[in-house]
């Protein structure tokens, strides 16, 4: 009967020991239609505490978590004008990295105009800067620096498309000079730049040139701009004359009257060029004359 005693008061005490066993049971809401999406968590005991509370109290304790709905996410204007700018500006870095070691195009091969065409036409596929004529001043206005041109570079001047098209008459002809002039030995060129006004309706294009054995000089040519549609130019070629050349200033003062002589053997609006801008923003230009590609950067 001790034996029994002992055996009986082990068991109160080793279950008075014991800790309580908590278990969780997830309730679920009854709709799912609720705005709020809950989960209530309720808290059980099977014995007695360990502090001596009793199971009916314990099983009342519960704990409720509840989280916002999830809100439909729709993209912004401003994340996808955001997106839109990179995708450009990618473009752009591109551009620019490869016909940073082109020489404005005189070191082109046919694999070189290819890739820039595609970047090109990317670039004005993109939808952006269609807008070069609006604005005051207007997005195209400034000086402009020739990083490159599919033609030979000294032809970045709209003379010579005034040469073609209202002199020589003869792409095939023309094509034949203008080869024969980039082939003079010793000829470089070392800068071309253009200056668009539409404020006073002007281009100055400026094409410096070295020609060995020891002429330099610059090419300046004046044209009338006026703005004929949403993203074209039409330019009338008025003079050209050389500027800064070591021939002194005695060169400088001679002008050649391009749309005066041009007019008297082809007749009025002869000596004329259009130039199609296809994009332009803050940074950069590309124009489009016929067949030739033209790429500026913004330098003023």
């Amino acid at each position: 009967m001790l034996k029994s005693v002992k055996s009986s008061n082990k068991s109160t005490l080793l279950a008075s020991s014991r800790p309580s066993v908590q278990r969780a049971r997830l309730v679920r809401p009854a709709s799912a239609e609720t705005d709020a999406a809950s989960v209530t968590y309720t808290s059980s005991s099977n014995g007695a505490s360990s502090n001596g509370a009793s199971a009916s109290t314990a099983a009342a304790a519960t704990s409720t978590v509840a989280a916002p709905a999830p809100q439909p996410s729709t993209p912004s204007s401003s994340s996808s004008s955001s997106s839109s700018s990179s995708v450009v500006t990618s473009i752009k870095l591109q551009l620019l990295e490869l016909v940073a070691a082109l020489d404005r195009g005189r070191l082109a091969g046919h694999a070189d105009k290819e890739a820039v065409e595609r970047l090109v036409a990317s670039l004005e596929g993109s939808g952006a800067g269609l807008q070069p004529f609006g604005g005051t001043p207007a997005p195209v206005e400034g000086r402009w620096e020739l990083l490159y041109t599919n033609k030979e570079v000294f032809r970045a001047s709209p003379f010579f498309a005034a040469f073609q098209g209202g002199l020589v008459q003869s792409k095939e002809l023309a094509e034949a000079i203008f080869a024969f002039t980039d082939a003079i030995p010793g000829a470089d060129i070392l800068s071309a730049h253009q200056t668009v006004s539409l404020l006073s309706g002007s281009l100055i294009s400026e094409v410096g040139m070295r020609v060995w054995p020891g002429f330099s000089g610059t090419v300046v040519t004046s044209s009338r701009l006026s703005v004929a549609s949403p993203t074209r130019l039409d330019l009338a070629v008025e003079k050209t004359r050389v500027a800064g050349s070591s021939f002194g200033p005695f060169l400088d003062n001679v002008a050649v009257p391009v749309e005066q002589l041009i007019t008297q053997l082809r007749g009025e609006g002869a000596a004329a060029a259009s130039y199609e801008v296809t994009f332009v923003d803050a940074q950069l230009r590309v124009t489009r004359a016929g067949d030739q590609l033209l790429l500026h950067r913004r330098v003023v």
